[in-house]
């Protein structure tokens, strides 16, 4: 192990991590400052200054350390940031977003845009040859290309046991508001009625089985990440069957998640939003990879996490993969690594 050439080498080596999870492809970036911003910039030129501005590498040859201004994995917001890891390429049919609590690149399926949808490979830090992947609408939390955004409308209402309804083929999604209120994440909801009652009784929420305000709710969060209980201040919702309901915690609004694609477990009847442990399946969510059990794509969904250079985003059917030279598995590859990382400290 004297030999510095073999050392390095198996530092390298060593590095190649991989690990399951999603139905996408993810690279990891280091912590860095983020800044959010009104607008990306629109062009090649725009795009070096923010660059410089950041302080970013602007290295022709080099692959990482590269700017980038992408949209919120929320669409929220857009976000401006030096990526500290090796940039994406990118195939066609998708934009890409960032996660920023965990500091994640991600695509986003863009085959629902009207136009603008990328047609060809690129980038990551070349976003902006595809505007569309740029425009957002905040509030709606939606691309502005989709159909679906330009089309959608939210009402919010505080009218007694509010109904959420469907007219022809468009559901309405209604929004209800809540005052702010203590929220408190939980592991899990109250499984049954009872169970449901204690819940509420320890939270201080209304028992009055002739009111229909200030109940108790347990809901997912709207990305479903972790489950929320608290006492809704406001009307409690009278859901038509089809639809769970989750929580839009930073606004406080109870919003309704289409379910038609669980493989069981979805509403199949109408109920209030103060009944969810009727339907355990729309109260039963994977955190890691944010989305419903009960979704077939949730279960064979896979995520990768690579450094190697100019990684490329690739589909095989339904599913975007990582072609990998090493052809090791996640647990191989994490043996190797522990013992490259004792051989170097005891050489």
């Amino acid at each position: 192990m004297s030999n510095p050439i073999v050392r390095v080498i198996l530092i390298l080596v060593g590095i190649v991590f991989l690990k399951s999870n999603g139905n996408h492809r993810e690279v990891l970036a280091t912590r860095t400052a983020n800044r959010r911003v009104r607008d990306c910039p629109q062009d090649e030129k725009e795009w070096r200054k923010a660059s410089k501005r950041l302080n970013c590498s602007d290295d022709a040859f080099s692959s990482v350390n590269r700017y980038h201004c992408l949209p919120a994995d929320n669409l929220t917001t857009l976000i401006e940031f030096c990526y500290k890891r090796t940039r994406l390429q990118v195939i066609r049919g998708l934009c890409m977003v960032f996660i920023e609590r965990i500091d994640i690149v991600n695509h986003y399926r863009c085959s629902k845009f009207n136009e603008g949808c990328p047609n060809t490979r690129y980038y990551s830090d070349e976003m902006y040859k595809f505007p569309a992947c740029l425009e957002i609408n905040p509030t709606q939390r939606c691309y502005k290309a989709e159909a679906s955004c330009q089309q959608s409308t939210r009402v919010i209402t505080d009218v007694q046991n509010t109904t959420l309804s469907t007219v022809g083929d468009d559901t309405k999604l209604r929004e209800v508001l809540a005052t702010r209120t203590a929220n408190r994440r939980v592991r899990d909801c109250p499984q049954d009625e009872k169970e449901w009652r204690k819940a509420s009784k320890r939270l201080n929420c209304s028992d009055d089985a002739f009111s229909s305000v200030n109940r108790y709710h347990c809901l997912p969060a709207d990305n479903l990440t972790t489950l929320i209980e608290f006492c809704y201040k406001r009307t409690r919702v009278l859901v038509i069957d089809g639809l769970c309901m989750v929580f839009i915690e930073g606004r406080d609004i109870v919003n309704p998640y289409k379910c038609s694609k669980f493989k069981e477990g979805c509403p199949n009847r109408w109920y209030f939003t103060d009944e969810m442990y009727k339907f355990p399946a729309c109260l039963e969510i994977d955190p890691t990879q944010r989305c419903y059990k009960a979704e077939a794509s949730c279960q064979q969904s896979t995520r990768f996490k690579t450094d190697d250079p100019n990684t490329t985003l690739s589909t095989l059917g339904n599913y975007v993969s990582y072609s990998s030279a090493t052809g090791w598995s996640f647990t191989k590859l994490r043996k190797f690594r522990r013992y490259v990382v004792l051989r170097i400290l005891t050489s």
